[in-house]
């Protein structure tokens, strides 16, 4: 009977369990203006940085466009010295090859009120491209896993984007 169970248990997991298997797309630096001027947006605080600089490589290599930035959303409760943060971002890539990619993600951040420091930043992304080379951009939703930089470096921020592969 152990052995039908056992045996019954190894075909069920083979049957219905798969591995999950991720793509680089992007990893993308970039510099944002701070502004420390936040405004009031539906009795949140809120606030927009655009993108003053950037480079990216991955699927394509080139820079980041100085057009486009992050708009935020801060939650105004505070739980254990962390506040939420929701993140809408829009952003125009130029490749070396001279292709333009329109991306757009949305996502949340978890900030340390305390340290005033960013304990993660995830996101969901959709892109946008004329360009024949790339168009399988405009069918792929992509996640990313954000690193921040503190001084001296000379970016604020790197989203590392990966896609789902079969």
């Amino acid at each position: 009977m152990k052995k039908i169970i056992f045996l019954l248990f190894i075909i069920n997991y083979k049957c219905f369990s798969q591995e999950v298997k991720f793509e680089k797309i992007f990893s993308i630096k970039l510099q944002v203006e701070i502004d420390d001027q936040y405004g009031e947006f539906m009795d949140l605080k809120s606030g927009y940085y655009p993108y003053s600089n950037g480079v990216f490589d991955g699927v394509a290599k080139g820079k980041l466009l100085a057009q486009g930035g992050a708009f935020n959303l801060y939650s105004d409760t505070y739980i254990d010295g962390k506040t939420l943060i929701e993140d809408d971002i829009r952003m125009v890539l130029l490749t070396d090859e001279g292709e333009k990619i329109y991306c757009e993600a949305l996502g949340l951040i978890l900030k340390d009120s305390i340290s005033n420091t960013n304990d993660f930043m995830h996101t969901s992304w959709r892109f946008r491209t004329s360009s024949s080379k790339y168009k399988w951009l405009n069918y792929t939703v992509g996640f990313a896993d954000t690193e921040f930089f503190y001084p001296p470096s000379p970016y604020r921020a790197q989203h590392n984007i990966y896609r789902i592969v079969k």
